[in-house]
């Protein structure tokens, strides 16, 4: 039986169930295959969402091959040609078939509130956070197809909003892009560096996409 990709929503509200249904209502009228509503708290949101320390993503000893860029809005375009890919691609290697391509959208007032050059944050334009997640590829001898996957689910992601420079949140990270994706293009970059060399000057904290390359000073 052929593989096809599983189209999954996750809505998480602050409140109450029926405080909710009036942001939920539009979704309702989707048609589904299972859907789940309960109340929880706040601490057990990851494990819901399988993305806590006791889920399968997080388990370790496990290679992960990741990108993502930030968008302002959905593209319906490239969200439809996303899928497409994933499901020409999993019909080609099945055994990739637990690959994840993920949006997420979170509240972003008071990171919008804040913008401006004497930020050394960037990314505050950034409404959408997504992620493309393929697992252990290497089992499989398809390592370097997953991550020729990876970047063509990007390159649709980035092609959905033409005119703006790609944006690299730095956790998921491919480890390809320019350091201004990661922090920015507006000059973030060197006050970064100068914080660095003054609360970093043996440069400790250089192993994960780091502003400074090892042993640079």
């Amino acid at each position: 039986m052929a593989k096809i990709a599983i189209i999954l929503w996750v809505f998480i509200y602050a409140g109450s169930k029926r405080d909710a249904t009036p942001y939920l209502k539009p979704f309702k009228k989707l048609h589904y295959v299972l859907k789940q509503n309960e109340n929880a708290p706040y601490t057990q949101i990851t494990n819901i969402i399988e993305s806590g320390l006791d889920s399968i993503l997080c388990a370790p000893n496990q290679t992960h091959i990741t990108t993502t860029t930030g968008l302002q809005v959905f593209n319906v375009t490239a969200q439809r040609q996303i899928y497409d890919l994933f499901n020409s691609k999993i019909a080609e290697h099945p055994e990739l078939s637990g690959t994840r391509v993920t949006t997420e959208a979170y509240s972003v007032q008071g990171v919008t509130k804040n913008k401006g050059r004497k930020s050394s944050f960037s990314q505050r334009d950034e409404y959408i956070l997504t992620y493309f997640g393929a697992t252990n590829p290497q089992d499989f001898g398809l390592e370097d197809y997953a991550i020729q996957w990876a970047k063509e689910t990007r390159d649709l992601w980035n092609a959905g909003q033409p005119g703006r420079r790609p944006t690299t949140y730095l956790n998921y990270a491919m480890g390809d892009e320019p350091l201004e994706a990661m922090y920015g293009y507006d000059g973030q970059l060197g006050r970064l560096r100068r914080l660095k060399r003054r609360y970093d000057p043996h440069n400790r904290f250089q192993y994960h996409n780091p502003i400074v390359p090892p042993n640079a000073y």
